[in-house]
């Protein structure tokens, strides 16, 4: 189960260089970096923008669902 979040958010910016993928959604390319290799989990705020960025709000509830039980796991 975990960075399955990470996962996700590859296959949804699938093709795109972590620095377009950064500047689309108005991040430093260090913390795109981190999202994407599991390092950290984007806030909910932060996954909607992603997914009206790149046209996939049908990804919308399980991003976020998926971002929520990672936040779970690493409280513990």
């Amino acid at each position: 189960m975990e960075k399955e979040f990470a996962l996700a958010l590859q296959a949804l910016i699938q093709g795109v260089k972590i620095s377009e993928f950064a500047r689309r959604v108005d991040l430093s390319r260090t913390y795109a970096s981190q999202l994407i290799h599991g390092h950290a989990i984007a806030s909910d705020e932060l996954i909607r923008k992603m997914c009206q960025e790149f046209n996939a709000s049908e990804k919308l509830s399980s991003l976020l669902a998926l971002a929520d039980q990672e936040r779970r796991t690493r409280m513990y």
